[in-house]
Protein backbone atom coordinates (compact mmCIF):
# COMPACT_ATOMS: atom_id res chain seq x y z
CA UNK A 1 0.00 0.00 0.00
CA UNK A 2 1.06 3.54 -0.68
CA UNK A 3 1.74 5.78 2.26
CA UNK A 4 -0.51 8.78 2.69
CA UNK A 5 1.51 11.97 2.23
CA UNK A 6 1.82 14.09 5.34
CA UNK A 7 0.60 17.64 4.91
CA UNK A 8 2.64 20.45 6.35
CA UNK A 9 0.82 23.20 8.23
CA UNK A 10 0.33 26.41 6.36
CA UNK A 11 3.08 28.94 6.92
CA UNK A 12 2.24 32.58 7.47
CA UNK A 13 3.00 34.75 4.50
CA UNK A 14 3.36 38.42 3.86
CA UNK A 15 0.12 40.26 3.15
CA UNK A 16 -0.75 40.79 -0.48
CA UNK A 17 -0.65 44.46 -1.54
CA UNK A 18 -4.07 46.04 -1.73
CA UNK A 19 -5.69 46.89 -4.99
CA UNK A 20 -6.35 50.56 -4.09
CA UNK A 21 -2.65 51.03 -3.31
CA UNK A 22 -1.63 49.62 -6.66
CA UNK A 23 -4.20 51.72 -8.49
CA UNK A 24 -3.02 54.82 -6.63
CA UNK A 25 0.60 54.13 -7.57
CA UNK A 26 -0.45 53.60 -11.19
CA UNK A 27 -2.28 56.95 -11.23
CA UNK A 28 0.66 58.67 -9.50
CA UNK A 29 3.10 57.43 -12.15
CA UNK A 30 0.66 58.36 -14.91
CA UNK A 31 0.28 61.78 -13.30
CA UNK A 32 4.02 62.32 -13.47
CA UNK A 33 4.08 61.30 -17.12
CA UNK A 34 1.21 63.66 -17.99
CA UNK A 35 2.95 66.58 -16.24
CA UNK A 36 0.53 66.57 -13.31
CA UNK A 37 -2.82 66.39 -15.09
CA UNK A 38 -3.81 63.09 -13.44
CA UNK A 39 -2.15 63.92 -10.13
CA UNK A 40 -5.29 65.22 -8.35
CA UNK A 41 -7.04 61.94 -9.13
CA UNK A 42 -3.97 60.05 -7.91
CA UNK A 43 -3.93 62.09 -4.70
CA UNK A 44 -7.58 61.28 -4.00
CA UNK A 45 -7.13 57.56 -4.73
CA UNK A 46 -3.93 57.39 -2.66
CA UNK A 47 -5.63 59.01 0.34
CA UNK A 48 -8.41 56.43 0.09
CA UNK A 49 -5.83 53.63 -0.23
CA UNK A 50 -3.83 54.77 2.80
CA UNK A 51 -6.95 55.15 4.94
CA UNK A 52 -8.42 51.75 4.03
CA UNK A 53 -5.37 49.49 4.21
CA UNK A 54 -2.04 51.25 4.60
CA UNK A 55 0.81 49.70 2.64
CA UNK A 56 3.88 51.04 0.91
CA UNK A 57 2.16 51.26 -2.48
CA UNK A 58 -0.34 53.76 -1.13
CA UNK A 59 2.31 55.66 0.85
CA UNK A 60 4.59 56.05 -2.16
CA UNK A 61 1.62 57.11 -4.30
CA UNK A 62 0.65 59.67 -1.67
CA UNK A 63 4.14 61.21 -1.67
CA UNK A 64 4.46 61.22 -5.48
CA UNK A 65 1.00 62.60 -6.16
CA UNK A 66 1.29 65.17 -3.36
CA UNK A 67 4.54 66.52 -4.81
CA UNK A 68 3.08 66.53 -8.32
CA UNK A 69 -0.07 68.38 -7.20
CA UNK A 70 2.07 70.93 -5.34
CA UNK A 71 4.16 71.48 -8.48
CA UNK A 72 1.03 71.74 -10.63
CA UNK A 73 -0.50 74.33 -8.30
CA UNK A 74 2.77 76.25 -8.33
CA UNK A 75 2.91 76.30 -12.11
CA UNK A 76 -0.74 77.30 -12.48
CA UNK A 77 -0.92 80.01 -9.81
CA UNK A 78 2.67 81.23 -9.42
CA UNK A 79 4.13 80.55 -12.85
CA UNK A 80 6.64 78.05 -11.47
CA UNK A 81 8.35 80.65 -9.26
CA UNK A 82 8.43 78.43 -6.17
CA UNK A 83 9.99 75.55 -8.10
CA UNK A 84 12.66 77.86 -9.47
CA UNK A 85 13.30 79.15 -5.95
CA UNK A 86 13.74 75.61 -4.61
CA UNK A 87 16.03 74.70 -7.52
CA UNK A 88 18.16 77.78 -6.92
CA UNK A 89 18.63 76.92 -3.23
CA UNK A 90 19.89 73.42 -4.02
CA UNK A 91 21.93 74.35 -7.10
Amino acid sequence: MDAVPVRKPLEPHEPVPTTPGRIALLFACAGLMTFGLLSPIALLVSIIAVVRKPDWFGAVALVLSGAAVAALVDVIFFGGFLLLLIYSVFA
